[in-house]
């Protein structure tokens, strides 16, 4: 069921002063091209337009690459630029006042980028190349800190590989410590240390 697969810790970001700076986890995503960025987002209705969820940027002045709230409604939105050039986003669904699971795919093999949202695809588009990051923040934009989220982050992981929905579906359904060996390596090669947040 859902709550058993958002566990029982999250982060919860307040909309003006909270984040969190992993940006050790940049090691994981730098030079990479096919990569999946999952995790669970609850949006509060009073969120602002463009919060960021996560971002990561290849010189540290601009977020090139991010999980954002698009609208008023909490309309999810990936956008991402790679060392192929210049970016391209998708949106997904309205998530205020929800709990929504959301991955975010970069798939160098077919060239493209796709934005899941409860294991169910949402929308892609073409864009290949690396990716190129040196830094990871949580709740905000990377840069300012700006744009900063409100509400709440739980089971955050980051694959090295584009996860195919069926993966997708299985990562959601489970929580960090349910995943067995044989998952982790189907799924990816590495995973960012999950983090048991609490609140």
């Amino acid at each position: 069921v859902q709550a058993d697969a958002i566990g029982t810790g999250f982060a919860s970001f307040n909309g003006s002063s909270d984040y969190i700076d992993i940006s050790s986890a940049y090691t994981l995503l730098n030079g990479y091209g096919n990569m999946t960025i999952c995790c669970w987002v609850y949006v509060e209705p009073d969120c602002a337009q463009y919060a960021r969820i996560w971002s990561t940027a290849d010189d540290g002045s601009n977020d090139q690459n991010f999980l954002m709230i698009n609208t008023t409604a909490g309309q999810f939105r990936f956008e991402a630029e790679t060392s192929a050039g210049a970016g391209t986003g998708v949106n997904g669904i309205d998530g205020d006042g929800l709990w929504t699971h959301c991955a975010c795919v970069y798939d160098d093999v077919a060239n493209k980028i796709h934005l899941y949202n409860n294991g169910i695809l949402q929308n892609s588009a073409s864009l290949g190349g690396t990716i190129e990051a040196k830094d990871f923040i949580v709740g905000a934009r990377n840069d300012t800190p700006d744009n900063e989220f409100k509400g709440k982050v739980s089971q955050l992981g980051i694959w090295q590989g584009a996860l195919t929905q069926a993966a997708i579906q299985e990562v959601k359904e489970k929580s960090f410590a349910e995943l067995s060996a044989s998952d982790k390596s189907t799924l990816g090669s590495e995973m960012i240390p999950n983090v048991n947040f609490d609140t």
